[in-house]
């Protein structure tokens, strides 16, 4: 073992600084000028599959420090990282990730973050961006704190901006785009240019970037048109409120009206049953001497109306049936009484419908008329 700083080195290189020193303790640094990716500090630990760490760091600050700075700062069409980590372990059953963050939150008075990203506010800056599906198990929080906010207005007219969406099934041209890792399957959602006619506010236009593996230094630029479903939601829910309120308001005319349809149709019973009802039809109908069949009161009915009829004394059987819209027969009732009549009929069961009524006196129709059902 090799020991600088030490006298007793405990691995093949010992390096230890003085505890009385400020000075950096490893300081690699390449002095060529060209073009070439020449690697200062390289670590390798290749011990059987599943063992071995490169590169580990410790430090009360900061573990591990990358930078992509150069002193002149050029202009450059290269693309560059603070950090680069691939895994290149492709078999196994083991899972397999490119960078692990974690970070012990206790106590938890303070923030704790297992991986931490800023970027500054652009059309294209991103503090985290995934190229492929995206899981989380715990809360996904996004900054509405009044305190950071201003000019604010209430949304008006969401409903009609949600009536005007155009909800899709559609699937991704993931053939074409393979570098952007699309969605698979069958999707349900918006088409970003159909959303931006509507709520231009949603919509966004961005440059997505995926790099080359092969030559991180390049990488793939699809310009695409991005949306925001997460502010889809206040949208929706001003649309229900709105919605509400017609509901509401209807609901109310409503209850107006049937009570208005109640005290008429019980204003209407009681003439029925307390007043002698014009014996005149009101449509022809008469086919045999003295024999009547009249329009039913009231009519609309709810639950009760009153059919009028006349049936000549000569008569053998007297018959009024009620049938439905398709012809069939809803109820039938022989009438024993002869002369002028009036015939009650119980409608609660009744569907709310048109049906119609006849009078058959010996066989031989005299009058059909129509009766209205409403609930």
């Amino acid at each position: 073992n090799v020991g600088i700083g030490t006298e007793t080195p405990s691995t093949l290189l010992d390096v230890q600084g003085n505890p009385n020193s400020t000075n950096d303790l490893i300081n690699a640094r390449v002095n060529y000028t060209g073009n070439s990716d020449i690697i200062a500090v390289q670590g390798g630990s290749i011990t059987a599959p599943g063992w071995g760490v490169g590169l580990e760091g410790t430090g009360g600050y900061i573990g591990v420090r990358g930078y992509a700075e150069h002193p002149t700062d050029p202009t450059t069409s290269i693309e560059t990282y603070g950090g680069y980590f691939e895994n290149h372990i492709t078999s196994g059953s083991g899972d397999k990730y490119g960078v692990y963050g974690y970070v012990d939150a206790t106590p938890s008075t303070y923030n704790s973050y297992g991986i931490y990203g800023e970027a500054e506010t652009g059309s294209n800056s991103w503090a985290g961006y995934f190229d492929g599906n995206v899981g989380y198990t715990g809360t996904l929080s996004m900054v509405s704190d009044r305190r950071l906010k201003k000019d604010i207005t209430d949304l008006e007219d969401a409903l009609a901006k949600v009536m005007a969406l155009e909800p899709k099934t559609y699937s991704f041209r993931q053939d074409e785009y393979p570098h952007l890792n699309l969605a698979q399957g069958q999707q349900i959602g918006f088409i970003s240019q159909d959303v931006e006619a509507i709520l231009p506010e949603l919509t966004h236009d961005y440059m997505a970037s995926t790099p080359n593996q092969d030559n991180p230094k390049q990488s793939s630029k699809t310009p695409v048109k991005g949306m925001d479903y997460i502010s889809m939601i206040p949208v929706l829910t001003g649309a229900i409120q709105e919605q509400q309120e017609i509901i509401e308001e209807k609901e109310a005319r409503i209850l107006t009206l049937e009570q208005q349809l109640a005290d008429m149709n019980d204003l209407l019973t009681r003439l029925v049953d307390h007043v002698d009802l014009p014996q005149e039809p009101v449509e022809e109908n008469i086919t045999l001497t003295d024999a009547e069949l009249g329009q039913n009161q009231p009519n609309p009915s709810t639950e009760q109306t009153a059919i009028p009829f006349r049936i000549p004394e000569h008569v053998g059987q007297a018959v009024i049936r009620i049938t439905g819209t398709n012809g069939q027969v809803i109820y039938e009732s022989e009438i024993g009484h002869r002369g002028p009549g009036l015939w009650k009929v119980n409608t609660k069961n009744l569907s709310p419908a048109t049906y119609q009524y006849s009078l058959i006196l010996d066989g031989q129709i005299i009058g059909t008329r129509r009766m209205v059902i409403q609930k």
